[in-house]
């Protein structure tokens, strides 16, 4: 009877207890405004990339690739295959010196009318290292008799994605592309499509009217539980956003980013990255008064929810334009792929390059790579002074906090704050280049003292660069399901007082009890697809009922 009391009373508190906001994802980039409390002589930089020496890594090579100028490349590297899967755009010749293209394709298995839809499609490569591609030889359309590695037809700037949270194996692999016309017209409509293997696709069928001639890309938000895909209007040139819970029925795309006049935004990749979305967009210059008129740049911006958008240090390339002098392989047009490829050392941007004005050019596959985290960072405003930046408060669990920086030649130093901005650590230096890497503190006092206490950082950045910092992993997911939820409650509940199950002594303190609920509820993350049984926020005075009630249990207990 005790017993059921006791798991009574701590349903009541855990109630309580229950958040408002979670740290669901533990690694934090500083380029994410949400998380900026305050800033003195910071500015926030895009970060730094490399080309690849080897680049281009592909041109124009096989006899009916025309006009690869935009490529609109899809990478992934399949963990589960271990290989790179790349589908890419291109215009399809006819005979030497003539446009009648289709005496030489054969139409392939999907519709015997797909003459009437232009000679735009896609095609697919794979490579073992990223860096050497090979253009199969499939069954699906030929030339002069000849297999290809054309594998969709009558598309404009299509996004492929493998869909990993799919059950439908026929499904797998999804498909967003802009209809075409005879004459590289746009047919002002949207369509898609399934496959199993991203090489042999389902009928396409229409989701959507837009503009549709650019970079058309989609891709599963885990955090909204539906499917987003981003596409143009024209004229002037918007990224549009539409949304879907089964990739078939869309809402009606809407504007969600526009360049100011003579700089418009003509495309913009999407993927998730730590717990923001993250945007390449492909800036075209109108501005006949420009230095770049009728070039295309890459920049960078990011969105907390796929629907509002930030330009990032607007105007900075994130991946440079190549040297006009020097006739380099990508002077003229830069356009990202969709989406990189993110490897234990290092983020792999591959990117369409033009040696030409925005037009029916060639264009080259090519490799950047960018450090861990490094889309942006914060550095010193005026370059000679520190530059200081403080995060809004979270509360402190177990475990090692983490930055990731360039601080090679300078230094981050980090403290802790608490709720009234004293101090109560600082770490030591850190004065190397380093990628999440755990800070150590002075003075002997363990940074352990802390947990459970709302804290702030402050970080003091000297000559460097910060792109994120990692608070341990949340605690609370106690059964393992990947969320912190009622279940992980009821065991706290089933387990209270007792010193046998270390695992669940969240706080550390030698018994399960109202500190390790308390670090649930700082953490509490349920699953989206499933009712909570423990309702919302209660008051505080239901709080210090319960928790006084659970205090006074417990000492009868230890007192038996």
């Amino acid at each position: 009877m005790k017993i059921v009391i006791k798991n009574i009373v701590l349903i009541f508190a855990l109630m309580a207890l229950a958040p408002s906001s979670s740290y669901a994802q533990n690694k934090y980039l500083l380029l994410d405004s949400r998380i900026i409390d305050t800033t003195d002589n910071a500015r926030l930089a895009v970060g730094t990339v490399t080309k690849e020496p080897t680049n281009p890594l592909f041109e124009e090579e096989l006899p009916w690739e025309q006009y690869s100028s935009h490529l609109y490349a899809n990478m992934l590297f399949d963990k589960e295959e271990q290989i790179y899967k790349l589908w890419y755009f291109s215009t399809i010749y006819g005979a030497p010196g003539q446009e009648d293209w289709s005496q030489y394709v054969t139409p392939g298995p999907l519709a015997p009318n797909e003459e009437a839809m232009g000679n735009l499609a896609l095609l697919y490569a794979t490579s073992t290292d990223g860096l050497t591609w090979d253009k199969p030889a499939l069954d699906m359309y030929y030339y002069n008799g000849q297999p290809t590695n054309i594998v969709h037809w009558g598309d404009h700037g299509t996004g492929v994605f493998k869909d990993l949270q799919e059950t439908d194996p026929n499904r797998r692999y999804k498909l967003i592309s802009g209809r075409t016309l005879p004459g590289y017209l746009p047919g002002d409509k949207l369509d898609a499509a399934f496959s199993a293997d991203g090489i042999h696709w389902g009928e396409r069928f229409e989701i959507a009217t837009a503009r549709g001639d650019t970079h058309n890309n989609a891709l599963w938000a885990p955090d909204l539980n539906k499917y987003v895909a981003f596409s143009r209007a024209y004229p002037p040139r918007t990224v549009l956003r539409m949304e879907s819970e089964d990739f078939i029925n869309w809402s009606e795309p809407v504007e969600v980013l526009r360049g100011p006049p003579g700089a418009e935004t003509y495309s913009m990749p999407v993927f998730r990255y730590a717990n923001v979305y993250i945007g390449l967009p492909a800036i075209f210059y109108t501005d006949q008064q420009s230095e770049l008129h009728g070039l295309v740049t890459t920049e960078l911006a990011w969105s907390p929810d796929t629907e509002v958008w930030y330009r990032i240090d607007e105007g900075s390339q994130l991946i440079p334009l190549g040297d006009f002098g020097a006739n380099d392989y990508d002077w003229g047009c830069i356009f990202a792929a969709d989406d990189p490829v993110v490897l234990e050392d290092e983020i792999r941007l591959y990117y369409s390059g033009q040696d030409n004005w925005h037009d029916w050019a060639d264009g080259t596959l090519n490799l950047a790579t960018m450090r861990i985290d490094g889309w942006a960072g914060y550095e010193s405003l005026d370059g000679s002074n520190p530059a200081m930046v403080t995060i809004t408060p979270f509360t402190l669990p177990h475990g090692d906090l983490k930055i990731t920086a360039d601080a090679l030649g300078g230094s981050v130093t980090v403290t802790l704050l608490d709720g009234g901005e004293n101090v109560l650590l600082t770490s030591n230096p850190v004065t190397g280049n380093v990628t999440d890497y755990s800070l150590s503190w002075s003075g002997g006092v363990p940074l352990e003292n802390y947990v459970g206490q709302e804290v702030h950082l402050k970080f003091e950045i000297s000559q460097a660069k910060l792109y994120s910092y990692t608070i341990p992993e949340p605690g609370g997911d106690l059964d393992g399901d990947g969320y912190i939820d009622e279940t992980d409650a009821d065991l706290i509940t089933l387990n209270w007082g007792s010193e046998a199950h270390p695992a669940y002594d969240l706080d550390g303190n030698g018994f399960i009890g109202l500190g390790d609920a308390a670090i649930i509820r700082a953490n509490w993350d349920p699953n989206p697809n499933v009712a909570a049984s423990i309702p919302e926020p209660g008051s505080l005075a239901l709080l210090t009922i319960g928790s006084l009630a659970l205090l006074v249990l417990r000492r009868r207990c230890r007192i038996r």
